[in-house]
């Protein structure tokens, strides 16, 4: 029966409750360590941010535990024994942290031991594919509530200590216990937008999925919020980390009538043409005199239809290798004759050099481009 209502037995999740027993034993030792570095002349806030590590493993696993406490207490009022598998899944995935949150916090009692995690834990969330029961719901709004509670405590509680004193109190100290505030007023914002959205579950109304998880995720924010104060609020030095942000909506998958391409890589015919291009601007300081957009089929109009070739998906031709293209289209001079010396021949060739070298730039752009038949 319970099975087909998607129900698991909470038994598991009772048995981490009992192992977190001993959370009250460990938090009265920091307590007291913090009492006794008071009463040795050191400030609050300094007796406390001496033990903020400890106290941030201990208070974290101290609200996981009510979180735990809560889910159950929503999700099985009747105390059956059976849960939601969503409830079950998400108070496993916290119960689970119970042992080693707490064996952190007794071996930083220790002042020789330095723990390699870092402050703030994030709060671990366990994402349900699927509808939630009403039930779950029900035990999530508790739970934030009531961390919500006692994350206020231990803020009134530490300015409170702060202040017993009378000692004037540092200018970071004062701007970390408002940045404490704030934080818990952006929680108290999230919990009461979550609160609100969801609130048609408690007289037995049914809510649109979309209604649920946005107020799913509200209540989490509001958590995460009250789960930072409890650790950073005996730890000055340590900055409250944002929320993640929400992840994006997953694309709706395109129907496909066939198989579609891969993108083809950046073609060659596009390296071609900035060859080419640096080959034009050599001409172009050899042969100053000659104009390549004088022609309708100079080199520069051939070289921007190669490069319209590249854009449009022409398929790529055997492209020779650009250093080749320059030797061919140097243009063949006597080393060691000066102009001044040449032959009436060789004034005449050289004075035709220009339109024959672009005659052959046109040749191999053509060539280059598929566009030149091929001749025998």
């Amino acid at each position: 029966m319970h099975f087909f209502r998607n129900e698991v037995s909470s038994e598991a999740i009772r048995g981490y409750l009992r192992l977190g027993t001993q959370i009250e034993q460990v938090w009265q030792q920091l307590d007291d360590k913090v009492t006794e570095l008071t009463l040795k002349g050191l400030a609050p806030w300094e007796a406390y941010s001496s033990m903020g590590y400890a106290l941030a493993f201990v208070r974290a696993c101290r609200l996981n535990v009510l979180f735990v406490q809560k889910l159950l207490e929503g999700a099985d009022p009747a105390n059956s024994g059976f849960i939601p598998r969503p409830t079950y899944d998400q108070a496993q995935a916290l119960g689970e942290l119970f042992e080693p949150y707490l064996e952190e916090a007794i071996r930083l009692l220790d002042a020789r031991y330095a723990t390699r995690q870092r402050v703030p834990l994030q709060l671990r969330r366990v994402r349900h594919e699927g509808q939630y029961a009403t039930a779950h719901f029900l035990g999530l709004m508790a739970a934030v509530r009531e961390t919500r509670e006692w994350a206020a405590g231990l803020l009134a509680q530490y300015e409170l200590a702060i202040a017993a004193p009378k000692l004037p109190i540092p200018q970071p100290i004062s701007t970390h216990l408002e940045a404490m505030k704030s934080q818990l007023a952006l929680g108290d914002f999230h919990l009461e937008s979550g609160s609100q959205v969801l609130g048609d579950l408690r007289t037995g109304k049914q809510v649109p999925d979309t209604l649920c998880a946005q107020g799913e995720d509200l209540l989490w924010e509001a958590m995460e919020s009250f789960y930072r104060i409890s650790q950073l609020l005996a730890y000055p030095g340590a900055a409250p980390q944002l929320a993640p942000a929400r992840p994006a909506p997953t694309p709706q998958p395109q129907p496909s009538s066939g198989f579609t391409p891969a993108a083809p890589p950046g073609s060659k015919r596009v390296q071609t043409s900035a060859h080419v291009a640096d080959m034009l601007g050599q001409l172009n300081q050899a042969h100053p005199a000659s104009n390549p957009t004088s022609s309708p089929s100079g080199a520069s109009d051939l070289l921007r239809e190669l490069q319209m070739n590249a854009s449009t998906g022409v398929p790529d031709q055997p492209v020779p290798d650009a250093s080749t293209l320059l030797d061919q289209l140097q243009p063949a001079s006597p080393p060691g004759k000066p102009s001044s010396e040449a032959s009436p021949t060789d004034q005449q060739k050289s004075s035709q050099e220009p339109a024959s070298t672009d005659k052959k730039v046109a040749d191999l752009l053509s060539d280059l481009g598929g566009e030149r038949p091929n001749r025998k």
